[in-house]
């Protein structure tokens, strides 16, 4: 793999160097992957509570996606214009990309890592919230429970969309999970391709019988709602054979640029950005690393991606979901919540028409607050 820089001791600057020697500078971009770090290393601290590990890994996981769409789709527009400046280090927008796209790998692979090897058993052994993978690793009661909640609530909310010569490639909204399937028909044999995507919540709770008077909290268990539907997929394709099914994950470029000075409305300028955004180019493709080559060729393809696009993910795709996880009610397992200060100026501030209001008090005098160890209700 890539050896990707880090901005961990860096060497000092020599008496007399030119300040414009790019061997002086770390990339910005780069830059950013080693903040994104930081926040994953409070997930593989042991001193951090449980539950707020999951939750920095699911921060981890969002920061990402952003990054993904902001700065990686940001180079991927100057390579596409052909832009030739370097970076402050010296790099093409080209020696770039390969960094990032080996840094984004390294620290997706480690993030996985974590949540599959580490935390989701010590969250079932310490929290009793259990993410179960397989649906046929649930209990038959279980399974017939989710099976009915199936057919009265999920059902309905789906559009099976296939491939052919009179249905083009669907459009695959961003950072939206989907289900591709290939399926064979049993008449005359012939493969399809088709693609569900997946409604929210991304984890359904499953029901669970608590051990009565025990004093702990219920046991949670959940399932992701791909599981669900694969189960079910049968029923969504009569005539047809199930040869595959698998997630994939698609994010797009977010950086439309406007230049805000010249925008004669601004809204209207905002509105034609939004609109942009939801149809720019795909930047990257997340998939189940079972995917088979047909499945994955075929969504290269239509997606307009090259081979470095693929990322392959060796557990549960978009981690983003384990915010659910980690809002489970369990206070011993999270930081003490915070209640913010009232600065004492402010007290009073506004409680009856005889007390002074925020702007005799600033009128007194400057008043320093501190969000959000401060109140920003009682200071806005």
């Amino acid at each position: 793999m890539l050896d990707v820089p880090r901005a961990v001791n860096p060497p000092a600057v020599p008496a007399g160097a030119a300040l414009d020697d790019p061997a002086l500078y770390f990339n910005k971009e780069l830059s950013w992957v080693d903040f994104n770090w930081r926040v994953l290393a409070l997930a593989m601290d042991e001193r951090t509570p449980l539950l707020e590990r999951v939750k920095f890994v699911a921060i981890t996981a969002s920061n990402l996606d952003e990054f993904v769409q902001k700065r990686i789709g940001g180079l991927r527009r100057q390579e596409a214009a052909g832009v030739r400046q370097l970076s402050d280090d010296g790099r093409t927008p080209q020696e770039q990309l390969r960094l990032l796209h080996a840094a984004v790998v390294q620290m997706h692979g480690r993030m996985t890592a974590l949540w599959e090897s580490d935390l989701r058993a010590r969250v079932a052994d310490v929290a009793d919230i259990h993410v179960v993978t397989r649906f046929a690793d649930l209990s038959t009661e279980q399974r017939a429970q989710l099976n009915e909640r199936f057919r009265d609530e999920i059902y309905q909310v789906l559009t099976p969309l296939a491939v052919d010569p009179g249905h083009p490639f669907p459009f695959i909204s961003n950072l939206s999970l989907s289900l591709a399937v290939v399926l064979r028909n049993r008449k005359n044999q012939t493969v399809h391709f088709a693609r569900i995507k997946l409604p929210s919540p991304r984890l359904i709770e499953v029901p669970c019988n608590p051990a009565a008077d025990s004093g702990e909290p219920a046991p949670v268990l959940f399932l992701p709602v791909e599981q669900l539907i694969a189960a079910h997929v049968d029923e969504l394709f009569p005539g047809m054979d199930v040869v595959s099914v698998h997630p994939f994950r698609v994010t797009r470029n977010a950086d439309v640029r406007r230049d805000e000075e010249e925008a004669e409305d601004l809204l209207e300028m905002i509105s034609t950005e939004l609109r942009e955004r939801r149809f720019a180019a795909v930047v990257r493709l997340e998939v189940d690393k079972a995917m088979p080559a047909f499945d994955r060729e075929l969504l290269v393809r239509e997606l307009n991606l090259r081979p470095e696009d693929v990322h392959e993910v060796d557990g549960l795709l978009d981690l983003t979901c384990l915010f659910q996880v980690a809002a489970v009610d369990r206070p011993a397992l999270k930081y003490a919540p915070w209640t913010a200060v009232v600065p004492p100026r402010l007290q009073h501030e506004g409680e009856s028409k005889d007390a002074p209001n925020i702007f005799a008090i600033i009128r007194q005098g400057d008043l320093l607050v501190h969000h959000p160890y401060d109140s920003f209700a009682a200071s806005t």
